[in-house]
């Protein structure tokens, strides 16, 4: 998964240029964040290491 933001000057971070974040989940995590999204759960908490 790959999260990028818009910076200030307006334009979108590029992740062809080593910006924004990526971040790897499994299907079990990405199970539970979908039921959250979806409301039926309350809140989903797990800690990642962010990768270079």
């Amino acid at each position: 998964m790959k999260c990028i933001r818009m910076k200030q000057n307006g334009l979108w971070e590029r992740p062809s240029l080593k910006e924004g974040i990526t971040i790897k989940v499994g299907l079990e995590e990405l199970s539970n964040i979908l039921s959250v999204l979806k409301l039926r759960k309350d809140s989903y908490k797990h800690s990642y290491i962010k990768s270079s």
